[in-house]
């Protein structure tokens, strides 16, 4: 996992206790492996293109063209944009194709089974209206407002660690060295972790430094004002994305059909 600070055009962190008014740059988390895949896939794309367009002049080429440029933006959408942002007003989960936005008092737990899962809760408000039973809260005849609770659970599309599948890189043999076992000072056979247990146990780690975050903005939020009802999580689609997929399949179909 690659976790980076400060990105170019994310939000601004909140400004933190004792830290002399600088702002607390966004944590931003991502697969280093989907983003050497994305580089791989593109400069092989762009050379490929180049040397279509110098020597193709067939439909052939116009159809492998077209079908490069949609395996193009599929891969873009699948490796190079999915992160996890935790921003200071909130996470920010960026899916192939939609974001969410989640306020850190609607975030009540992050944990992390295949992906990396956030839990939230809010409340969205009701009103009753005049001579309504009050039960208590203020004198009858009045209207209250009155709350129901949801929930949800967003899956980030950028950390993945399937269970099973670290369960058999940790216990399948293999030749290389990085698995052989180490002998400890005093004499007892230690063995190295497998790449699929690594990568879960720092996939768990973000997990648990997320939750851990929505503890301490939560905290930090009733301290400083009254408690209130978290607002909602927004999703929407992000439609470059979609049109990154659906304009080059639209160009295969005309491709083959031509």
């Amino acid at each position: 996992m690659r976790r980076t600070a400060g990105a170019p055009g994310a939000p601004e962190g909140r400004i933190g206790r004792g830290e002399a008014g600088q702002a607390r740059p966004p944590d931003i988390y991502r697969s280093a492996l989907a983003l050497v895949a994305w580089w791989v896939w593109f400069v092989f794309a762009v050379a490929t293109l180049i040397d279509i367009a110098v020597q193709g002049r067939d439909r052939l080429s116009l159809e492998i063209a077209a079908i490069l440029v949609l395996v193009t933006g599929i891969v873009y959408v699948a490796a190079l944009r999915p992160r996890v942002i935790a921003a200071a007003d909130g996470i920010v989960v960026r899916n192939p194709l939609r974001d969410h936005r989640v306020p850190w008092l609607a975030v009540t737990n992050v944990d992390l089974r295949d992906t990396l899962r956030v839990h939230c809760a809010w409340h969205e408000a009701l009103t009753k209206g005049p001579g309504v039973a009050n039960k208590g809260q203020g004198p009858p005849g009045t209207s209250r407002p009155e709350s129901v609770q949801r929930t949800r659970v967003i899956q980030a599309w950028a950390i993945q660690s399937p269970r099973r599948a670290a369960v058999r890189t940790g216990l399948r043999p293999s030749f290389g060295g990085d698995y052989l076992a180490r002998r400890s000072v005093g004499g007892g056979a230690i063995a190295a972790e497998s790449p699929g247990a690594v990568h879960r146990k720092e996939t768990e780690r973000i997990a648990r430094a997320l939750a851990e975050r929505a503890r301490r903005e939560r905290a930090d939020a009733v301290a400083i004002r009254a408690p209130e009802w978290p607002a909602r999580p927004v999703s929407a689609w992000h439609w470059p994305s979609v049109l990154a997929v659906v304009v080059p399949a639209l160009l295969v179909v005309a491709a083959i059909l031509a």
